[in-house]
């Protein structure tokens, strides 16, 4: 079975799959909707309208993204622009990672739709599926990673809100996260934990029976920290429960932009510098006597924050999926477009047994690992429980994408 795989593979690769020259052209602009000085620095690329990209009156820049095989059955979106399967994105994306060296500028995202993509249309979203949204991921994390992380922390909390939020919560924040006005980051990790959430210490007091809250501590590892101006935070609550995860309460603090002290009680110190993923600015955020209110807490009612939070894990986690995909594949391609290019004993190395198995692994792991993502999503749109297939579809896209 193996052989034949491998086989049918280097059909693939030596009669199908065109060789490139050059595996890189830059020869297009995509990104509708991104100012001209951001997209197109050297001012040689052809505009947005050079694709044929019929606005609407929500959204007068759609750039909407679509995966190859079946993307089109999961969406009713009305234009597709599948742009993401050209090359001229990554080498932007590439590009602008490498020699900008900053987070890709989070406003341009809600002028492109991206910031309401799950949010319903009467909150001003498109109301897609977790799945569609998914693909969609799929397909950004084959040029630029950083875009899809700044993506689904936004996507979380938005989703939380959706869910668990009062009416009063929705009606006030989705619009404006629909557009990017309100651009969301997510809060639960601290300096001396990760995944032992129950081991929070930042704390909310209560002043007796009143509305009012004060909290203090310290969070670690914010995505979007710098630019989000709100921001879902777990902190602990003293409710006089046997269980800590139900003394705990999801806060939705309004913030500015920047760093500094960003809100009565709440600074952001400055970005944390990584090895990699450089698009995406990650901070701490210090909350040092924050004064809120009950209005304040998601839902409204304190004790349910554990289950909030796990549950935008959950959608989460897909999306970390669908990110491995993505890179898995572009891997890919790139490995078979070497292969058909390189030459050794007088022929491509795509011709050589040796090499035509290690690119049927490959292309083994994006499939399987695309499948994995694309069931966990499913099974969330069905109004099912995922965490476990959600997990999985996480380590075993992580470490396909690491294998390829």
């Amino acid at each position: 079975m193996w052989g034949l795989v491998v086989a049918v593979i280097g059909v693939l690769v030596v009669t199908v799959a065109p060789a490139r020259a050059d595996p890189l052209p830059v020869t297009y602009n995509f990104l509708a909707g991104i100012p001209n000085e951001l997209a197109d620095p050297g001012g040689s690329l052809p505009g947005s309208n050079d694709w044929n990209c019929k606005p609407s009156a929500r959204h007068p820049n759609p750039v909407i993204l679509v995966h190859g095989t079946g993307g089109s059955q999961q969406t009713n979106w009305g234009t597709y622009v599948p742009l993401l399967k050209n090359e001229g994105y990554c080498v932007f994306a590439l590009t602008y990672g490498a020699v900008k060296g900053t987070p890709w500028p989070i406003s341009a995202i809600g002028g492109m739709g991206w910031a309401g993509v799950v949010i319903p249309e009467e909150f001003g979203g498109l109301g897609e599926s977790l799945l569609t949204y998914a693909l969609c991921v799929e397909e950004i994390a084959r040029g630029w990673m950083p875009v899809s992380g700044i993506i689904n922390t936004h996507f979380i909390v938005a989703y939380m809100i959706l869910k668990h939020g009062t009416e009063e919560q929705k009606q006030h924040y989705l619009p404006k996260m629909a557009t990017g006005e309100i651009r969301g980051a997510f809060s639960m990790s601290e300096p001396g934990l990760g995944s032992d959430v129950a081991g929070i210490k930042t704390k909310a007091v209560r002043d007796g029976d009143s509305d009012d809250w004060t909290i203090t501590g310290q969070k670690m590892w914010l995505t979007n920290g710098a630019s989000a101006n709100l921001v879902a935070v777990l902190v602990k609550t003293d409710l006089g429960h046997d269980s800590p995860h139900k003394n705990m309460t999801t806060f939705l603090i309004d913030k500015t932009e920047g760093f500094g002290e960003t809100a009565q009680g709440v600074t952001v110190p400055g970005k944390i510098e990584k090895m990699g993923y450089k698009g995406v600015d990650t901070t701490e955020l210090i909350l040092e006597g924050h004064k809120t209110t009950t209005g304040q807490i998601l839902g409204g009612e304190p004790g349910k924050g554990f289950y909030q939070m796990m549950d935008g894990v959950e959608v989460g986690r897909v999306n970390v999926a669908a990110r491995a995909c993505g890179l898995a594949r572009r891997a890919f391609e790139l490995g078979i477009s070497y292969a058909q290019q390189r030459e050794t004993f007088g022929k491509k190395i795509a011709e050589h047994q040796g090499i035509l198995f290690r690119l049927a692994d490959m292309g083994t792991k994006v499939e399987a690992a695309h499948q994995m993502m694309v069931k966990a999503a499913k099974l969330k749109d069905r109004g099912e429980r995922n965490d476990l297939e959600a997990g999985m579809a996480k380590y075993l896209a992580a470490e396909y994408c690491a294998d390829v």
